[in-house]
């Protein structure tokens, strides 16, 4: 693999760690960026509740709704 790119700090650290938030904050402002991180990081960090459908057999719906904890 080749290619004319330029590696300018090869196995060291750079800033800022995340240019999503770099930029999220200088365009609305670091307490706001803090603000939706918590709640979006707060939400995917909850297990999600899916619920499955009954089967149907021959137009006859089978047993109740299942939830994916059920399914495992």
């Amino acid at each position: 693999m080749t290619f004319d790119g330029h590696i300018e700090s090869e196995g060291q650290a750079v800033e800022p760690v995340s240019l999503f938030e770099q930029q999220l904050i200088e365009r609305i402002g670091e307490r706001p960026v803090n603000l939706v991180l918590v709640e979006t990081l707060s939400k995917a960090s909850k297990p999600m509740q899916a619920k499955f459908p009954r089967p149907v057999v021959d137009g006859v719906v089978q047993g109740p709704t299942t939830s994916d904890n059920d399914a495992k």
